[in-house]
């Protein structure tokens, strides 16, 4: 038997944010700002579900603030991201996590994979999938993308080795764990 647990450590379709924050594309930085401040968000999605413009997050307003911007009269077209990457609603934590880093960026949108018009019906951020416990393949495979030296490696492969070698002994489906270690395999090889 699988324990509860493990759907927790990013072997399960990922967990990701539904009530989501939208908004029009000419309004200014400073209003998403204050529509993120008020729902406690790190970002702001652009545009409609069915016709996603971008996504506008924590880290566009540092920079906008950083280079000087006028917060009040800038639009948020001049600092988000203008193609949000998104994935289907079945992506595991993990390869939620692996697609963000290999693409380099915070947030992924989330749409139904019965859904044949595209529709953004959820969000998740590398932050969301952090906090899963470190002892997962998740924590392993971002420690693996942080690390800079091959002691480091070396390290997150011998970690990586002791979680498969639970998830064995914890009867963790076969087929699933080949695809963890696969994945695990190529970022360290990369």
């Amino acid at each position: 038997m699988i324990p509860e647990f493990l759907g927790a450590l990013g072997l399960q379709p990922v967990s990701y944010q539904k009530d989501l924050l939208w908004c029009a594309p000419d309004i200014t930085l400073q209003e998403a700002a204050t529509l993120m401040q008020l729902r406690g968000v790190g970002s702001i999605l652009v545009g409609t579900p069915t016709r996603p413009e971008g996504i506008l997050t924590d880290t566009d307003l540092r920079r906008a603030v950083a280079e000087g911007a006028a917060m009040t009269q800038t639009s948020v077209l001049d600092y988000m991201t203008s193609k949000l990457r998104c994935e289907t609603s079945e992506i595991s934590a993990i390869q939620a996590l692996h697609n963000m880093l290999q693409a380099g960026i915070s947030h992924l949108g989330i749409v139904s994979e019965t859904s044949n018009d595209g529709e953004v019906i959820g969000i998740v951020s590398q932050r969301d999938l952090l906090r899963i416990q470190d002892f997962s393949a998740a924590g392993i495979l971002h420690a693996m993308h942080e690390a800079s030296s091959l002691n480091q490696l070396k390290s997150c492969v011998q970690r990586s080795d002791r979680l498969i070698d639970d998830y064995l002994n914890w009867g963790f489906p076969y087929a699933q764990l080949a695809e963890m270690r696969t994945l695990l395999n190529d970022v360290i090889t990369e």
